[in-house]
């Protein structure tokens, strides 16, 4: 299944993508995710090749004063580090760009109010399929209180995705369709 989507979202062409994620960046806006209570950041992640764009996001959020978190990952896990602007980057080992932890400082895990989480494939009830390597899967649990918001094109939706225990589920589902609510099943089209 993993290899499936992977296959279908490197197959888009980039004006398809770019096209896509201006949607989802317009939806992001509307949503009103990225208006986090006082004192609360919202986590993201670098986007490469054809993901889900996130760098609108990333650039509305930051224009507006909103704290952005980045992680970086390591063998024990994620990093968490505040963003700086795009020359606080580096790449990783993985080709991804990440937070230069000389240039950016530690963030705070229970100040984050909203996690963009990235993903292969999910389905409608919140299951996710990441890359395999259970980053999110790990860190998710320690931020219970924080929305959990599965950012995707409308055709990484699957039917249903296998989850066992230490998968954890997304809250709502950010498409260029809408704002899909996993617990309501139900679609804010924006």
């Amino acid at each position: 299944m993993r290899h499936k989507y992977i296959e279908w979202r490197d197959s888009l062409k980039k004006e398809d993508s770019e096209a896509l994620g201006a949607r989802i960046r317009g939806v992001f806006a509307a949503s009103g995710l990225g208006n986090p209570p006082k004192g609360r950041s919202v986590m993201l992640y670098a986007s490469f090749r054809n993901e889900a764009d996130t760098w609108g996001i990333i650039e509305d959020l930051t224009g507006k004063g909103v704290k952005v978190v980045l992680p970086r990952t390591r063998k024990a896990g994620l990093e968490l580090y505040e963003y700086r602007g795009p020359e606080s980057l580096k790449l990783s080992r993985f080709g991804i760009l990440e937070p230069d932890p000389d240039l950016c400082p530690a963030a705070d895990p229970a100040e984050i109010g909203l996690v963009v989480v990235p993903g292969v494939v999910f389905d409608r009830r919140g299951g996710r399929i990441g890359f395999g390597a259970g980053y999110y899967d790990r860190f998710l649990p320690t931020v219970p209180a924080a929305l959990k918001a599965g950012l995707c094109y409308e055709a990484q939706i699957a039917e249903e995705v296998p989850c066992d225990e230490t998968d954890v589920r997304m809250d709502v589902l950010l498409t260029e369709k809408g704002l899909f609510n996993c617990q309501t099943q139900s679609y804010t089209e924006l």
